[in-house]
């Protein structure tokens, strides 16, 4: 699952002039994911992340780094607005072939990483957060020219951690724990794209070539979750989203996420809502009467 993807990836596709997205969120507790984009974490509280297979505490202003490809989930513990930008370095990219297009390339191919964390106390952390500020300021915005700011301000970031030699380089040799987070990331693709349909674990096994057994050891291994469980979040997550961006009726919201029983769909959204679907439609209602 990507993370709230289905907001800022519709917002970057729609928008090819500036493919830049800043998703404020709290209270978030994402199920793990992926994605292409590179991504900055902004917390304005504590909580904990889990990159790949770390898990690390989040303390109130720490800045976290993921890069293309890496499986993370967040999760904050309060109501305070925390901040994740995300866009491809193509995006900063020159149409000249200089030294500075060679860093973009080499970040954008995954040959260069940020580091995961950067903390107050880091020497590099006053002007990087000076920057992502900055970007959260002008982001909504009418200021003239916004789009050239946000971009220099990008750059700044890069030239902070390229100048310090913190820009990691990667190993391109393959090791078990890269091709086990390759299965994962290629399973949960597979149930992004197909989980309207009946999926099993022979299929998502077959997917990637491996047996069901190791299949299901190795994704509860990397994600803490077995698939299935995996895809019923998945499934009810886009069930949420279509209960609030369509007219469709309950049983059919539920339908078109993979559910075929009423029945375990309520009990399971009730699980993981703390509602039930009706009274989440309802109370999507009441929040939109009251802003008009």
């Amino acid at each position: 699952m990507k993370f709230s993807y289905n907001y800022w990836q519709n917002d970057i596709n729609n928008n090819p002039l500036f493919p830049f997205y800043v998703y404020p969120f709290r209270s978030e507790n994402a199920t793990l994911h992926w994605h292409e984009e590179f991504e900055i974490l902004y917390f304005a509280c504590d909580g904990v992340i889990g990159i790949d297979r770390n898990f690390i505490h989040v303390c109130k202003n720490d800045i976290f780094f993921i890069n293309k490809e890496q499986l993370h989930s967040p999760r904050i513990f309060s109501d305070e607005l925390c901040y994740a930008f995300a866009f491809n370095f193509n995006f900063l990219s020159f149409e000249k072939k200089d030294f500075c297009q060679e860093l973009i390339d080499s970040l954008n191919s995954g040959e260069l990483w940020f580091p995961m964390k950067l903390s107050p106390d880091d020497k590099l952390y006053e002007s990087v957060h000076k920057n992502i500020i900055d970007i959260i300021n002008i982001y909504d915005s009418d200021y003239l020219g916004k789009e050239l700011k946000i971009k220099i301000s990008l750059y700044n970031i890069i030239l902070s951690f390229y100048h310090e030699n913190r820009l990691i380089a990667q190993n391109n040799k393959s090791t078990p724990l890269d091709r086990h987070l390759d299965y994962v990331r290629s399973s949960m693709k597979y149930m992004e794209d197909n989980y309207s349909s009946d999926i099993t674990i022979d299929a998502l096994a077959k997917n990637v070539n491996i047996s069901s057994y190791y299949f299901i050891k190795i994704f509860k291994q990397i994600t803490a979750i077995t698939p299935i469980e995996y895809l019923i979040n998945l499934r009810l997550e886009n069930a949420a989203l279509l209960l609030q961006n369509s007219n469709d009726s309950i049983e059919h919201s539920a339908y078109k996420a993979g559910f075929n029983n009423m029945g375990y769909f309520v009990r399971k959204f009730k699980e993981k809502y703390n509602v039930t679907p009706k009274q989440y439609k309802k109370n999507l209602r009441g929040i939109i009467q009251n802003k008009k």
